[in-house]
């Protein structure tokens, strides 16, 4: 089977990477990268940049974009096979990493490459590697790479457990999140919330097994709520059940309290270790500000200068809030629903006077033909497409029939919607509707078609 981290593309095919394919894909990189590391030591620095840097640049590319793929897909499809593959893999990119920003080999190496070098002083090619020289050598030496040998490996397993611990940290939030939910049953407190997001509520709520709706911390669930809510209580709810995610205040199974004084513990002693008085001097070292007093005065300049007009913003949406909503006070859990009434008030109050209703199917006889009618026609689609992956005029590869059925129905579903509703802005860029419309036809076409040919 191939394994489609081995040989990235630019625009990597997300949908055909597993999780069986990151040990393999991840040990292969690291492999090369050490060899390339190691044979170093048996090359003269007089062969210059395109023989000794070039071909460990070219290995750690391949294995930090392999890495950085692993990583976006660990974070936004988090499932326990993703988890155990990516959390196996971990110490060892860390301790690789960590090695190779400890090598005296490739320490003294870049130093003497930056010896011979001319100094730059056009803004040429030699410019660019005299400063990757620069920030390279800075970088060793954040690493500990001058530090004594006991000290290195001290700093070594400091810099492992961060790793550790910064994954346990994002993991305890991302549990956290898909732990967190807010069962409603009274249908009264849904008012003002749009159609879609209460029958989203009330399917999520029958998939766990209970009656009503259910709310979670997920921003397609939270954002509605604050937004639509009437009901001040649900929306305090939800911002304290998001305000406390992870916390000491939330389920205490997921609380990052601890894991923050160890992993401040760890920054702090690290940062001496290498001879700075915290871990801020050390964190500022690569960047442009010079010292901690010097951020804290750019951040107390800027909020300066920023503060009287949040002052007068907050202050206009006050006295709308009082005057418009009968609202005394705005708090946390209200200010997005007071600034969309202020923003949007003629949605705003659409949504006010709406009646939450959904069909019941069973009662209503046009909806269930509606329902029938349109299943129909996504099962012609379906068939239709089973056809062409057959017959081979759709790429087989694309996906299940089904998977690249209901892809096409919200594609074009999207562009109507924009069509239909954002002719104005689309007018504004030399766009009609219909050539919107026509060119995601032509490019969910070129998709599919195994030559990438429009037809």
């Amino acid at each position: 089977m191939t394994n489609p981290l081995l040989n990235l593309t630019l625009h990597p095919d997300y949908p055909l990477i597993k999780a069986e394919h990151i040990e393999p894909a991840i040990l292969a990189h690291l492999e090369h990268a050490k060899k390339q590391l190691e044979a170093l030591s048996g090359k003269p620095v007089s062969l210059g940049w395109e023989a000794i840097i070039t071909p460990l640049d070219e290995a750690l590319d391949a294995l930090s974009r392999c890495w950085a793929v692993v990583g976006h897909l660990n974070a936004v499809m988090d499932h326990a096979a993703w988890r155990k593959a990516f959390n196996k893999m971990l110490p060892l990119v860390t301790d690789f990493y960590t090695a190779l920003e400890q090598s005296q080999a490739l320490l003294h190496c870049c130093q003497q490459l930056q010896q011979q070098m001319p100094q730059p002083v056009l803004p040429d090619l030699n410019l660019q590697r005299h400063r990757s020289l620069e920030l390279a050598i800075q970088d060793f030496r954040l690493a500990g790479a001058e530090l004594p040998a006991d000290r290195r490996q001290t700093l070594a397993e400091m810099i492992k457990l961060l790793s550790e611990k910064g994954q346990q940290f994002s993991e305890h939030v991302l549990d956290a999140m898909n732990a967190g939910c807010y069962y409603l049953e009274e249908s009264s407190r849904l008012a003002g919330l749009p159609e879609d997001v209460i029958e989203a509520a009330k399917q999520s709520a029958q998939e766990e097994g209970h009656q009503g709706w259910r709310f979670t911390p997920h921003m397609p669930s939270y954002l509605p709520v604050m937004q639509y809510a009437h009901d001040r209580r649900l929306r305090e709810q939800m911002y304290r059940m998001v305000s406390t995610l992870a916390s000491d205040q939330g389920d205490a199974r997921f609380d990052n309290g601890p894991l923050m004084q160890e992993i401040l513990t760890l920054r702090q002693e690290s940062a001496r270790l290498l001879g700075f008085a915290d871990f801020v001097a050390m964190s500022l070292k690569p960047k442009m500000a010079q010292s901690s007093e010097a951020v804290k005065a750019f951040l107390y300049d800027l909020l300066e200068r920023v503060k009287p007009q949040a002052q007068r913003e907050f202050a206009a949406l006050t006295a709308f809030a009082a005057k418009q909503l009968g609202i005394d006070k705005v708090e946390a859990c209200g200010r997005s629903y007071v600034a969309f009434a202020a923003e949007f008030p003629v949605r705003f109050e659409a949504l006010a006077l709406f009646e939450a209703h959904l069909p019941n199917i069973d009662q209503d006889p046009g909806y269930m033909a509606c329902l029938t009618a349109s299943d129909a026609v996504q099962r012609t689609l379906v068939a239709a497409i089973e056809v062409g992956q057959r017959d081979g005029s759709i790429r087989a590869e694309a996906g299940a029939a089904g998977l690249i059925g209901f892809t096409l129905w919200g594609l074009m579903h999207g562009l109507i919607q924009i069509g239909s509703h954002k002719s104005g802005h689309l007018e504004r860029d030399g766009i009609s509707p219909q050539d919107l419309i026509e060119n995601g036809f032509r490019l969910a076409l070129q998709g599919l078609s195994p030559t990438g040919a429009s037809r």
